[in-house]
């Protein structure tokens, strides 16, 4: 059963699917899979993550906080541990979503192939420069995003449950573009206008 946050995104079915799956087994139980989302740009990843997090409850009935991070913008891993994860994400309820995930500084990669090496546990200790960071995944969810899935180190991808996106169909550019207007498009005009968005939503919203 499709989750209700997703129902007003268009298309990517499958996505939407296996997102909804995670989310009530995440509400459920207290976990879910690390995720990966691969596809094209402008194909709605972002979006997506966004609404899953919306999908996930804190202990106080709240929606889960959203913290995207663009990995190009890390430095190091030391960045990454003492200015983000140190003072926002560790004891917080969060989702911490990586885009362009192939971004990622190496020394970085190597810790998450530690962290996210995880089969029952909740939880993670990773010691780092002799400070000790802990990890609680029923508080914190971590979802990447890549453009370019093959250029992620594949020991990390392994940890990661992936969801591919597709490109959208004419008629589902039609409905995205027909949201975004505030007149009536005949359709078959619409569809002639969704052609040229050449499978992207970001492209249709423009």
């Amino acid at each position: 059963m499709t989750n209700k946050n997703f129902s007003k995104l268009v298309g990517q079915e499958e996505v939407k699917r296996k997102l909804s799956f995670y989310a009530n087994a995440q509400n459920a139980t207290g976990k879910s899979p690390f995720i990966m989302l691969s596809g094209a740009k402008g194909l709605g990843k972002t979006q997506f993550a966004r609404s899953y997090s919306d999908s996930l409850k804190n202990k106080d009935g709240s929606k889960r906080p959203f913290l995207e991070i663009n990995c190009s913008t890390i430095t190091n891993a030391n960045a990454f541990f003492t200015q983000i994860f140190l003072p926002i994400v560790m004891h917080n309820e969060v989702t911490v979503f990586f885009d362009e995930a192939h971004c990622l500084p190496k020394d970085l990669t190597n810790a998450f192939l530690t962290i996210f090496n995880t089969e029952m546990e909740s939880w993670k200790d990773f010691m780092y420069k002799d400070e000790n960071y802990f990890f609680d995944f029923e508080k914190q969810n971590y979802i990447f995003a890549t453009t370019e899935l093959d250029k992620i180190f594949p020991p990390l991808k392994d940890r990661l449950s992936v969801i591919d996106f597709s490109p959208y169909k004419i008629s589902e550019l039609g409905q995205i573009i027909s949201s975004q207007s505030k007149v009536n498009i005949d359709k078959g005009i619409l569809e002639d206008i969704a052609s040229t968005a050449r499978g992207n939503a970001r492209s249709a919203v423009k």
